[in-house]
């Protein structure tokens, strides 16, 4: 290439040169701004990125402590609950049976206390009822004896109801239902201190004896009676109902009682305990 012409082409290079980096220059100068800036910013960038993730890892940590709290509140609530509810059902368990323990005391001491009146009170009943006259035409005698087989002594009021009874009445049921009768009556007499007797304890096979005659003065009209052939001849049947009401340790008791005599059935002389007519209290 000639001299001259390498000179041209080498200058058109220049200015070829020149206009392109006069061309991007400012594009240069731009990226150079950018770069520089984004430099700058990229660290304060970051920076707010990793604050803004770090402050979402602590809402959400709080947020899962927060929950877990919250449901362990919940779970020693109740806890604390079910022990306060067992507590109270162990303290209602507790009451209750405390207060079976004390009615059975209370029980306990009724019965002890009735077991002791009931062997210190005097205790007054019939031992047996015998005939000591029984002739036709006669009068009926008739021994019945009692005894207190207690240990206190007793203020006693006695009385006594014989009647006799063919034998219809005795086996249709009137009988029984005038003993029943004279019974429920002999368990609400009140007693009469003023006419009481006092009888005392007795001991052994010793008893004392109350008399009948049907003929006694002291006997009302409507019970004085002989004995007639169809009682000898065991065709009817004599019953006596008594009755004692006694007063021992400051209350009132009674004894109710029932005998009968039938020629065909007793022993001679001796007196039957009836089948109904028996009480006391």
């Amino acid at each position: 290439m000639d001299p001259g012409d390498y000179q041209k082409y080498a200058q058109r290079v220049k200015e070829h040169a020149r206009a392109t980096y006069d061309y991007t220059q400012p594009y240069i100068v731009r990226t150079r701004g950018y770069l520089l800036a984004g430099s700058l910013l990229a660290p304060k960038g970051w920076r707010w990125i990793a604050a803004r993730a770090n402050t979402d890892r602590i809402l959400a940590t709080s947020t899962v402590v927060i929950m877990f709290a919250t449901i362990g509140g919940a779970v020693s609530t109740y806890l604390q609950w079910q022990e306060l509810h067992s507590s109270s059902a162990q303290v209602d368990q507790s009451i209750a049976a405390t207060n079976r323990i004390a009615d059975a005391t209370i029980e306990a001491n009724k019965l002890n206390k009735s077991a002791f009146i009931a062997s210190s009170r005097a205790w007054v009943g019939p031992a047996y009822g015998a005939i000591t006259n029984m002739k036709v035409d006669e009068p009926i005698r008739i021994d019945m004896a009692y005894a207190n087989t207690g240990r206190e002594p007793a203020l006693v009021n006695q009385s006594t109801d014989p009647k006799t009874y063919d034998r219809a009445a005795w086996n249709g049921g009137l009988a029984v239902q005038e003993i029943l009768q004279w019974e429920s009556a002999c368990m609400t007499t009140p007693i009469n201190e003023v006419a009481a007797t006092v009888v005392f304890p007795t001991t052994g096979p010793s008893s004392l004896v109350a008399h009948f005659d049907s003929t006694n003065e002291s006997v009302p009209e409507n019970l004085k009676f002989k004995a007639s052939d169809r009682l000898i001849a065991g065709d009817e049947f004599l019953v006596i109902k008594g009755c004692f009401t006694y007063k021992t340790v400051e209350t009132i008791h009674h004894t109710s009682f029932c005998y009968f005599y039938n020629f065909k059935v007793t022993v001679a002389g001796q007196m039957s305990i009836c089948t109904v007519g028996h009480r006391a209290d």
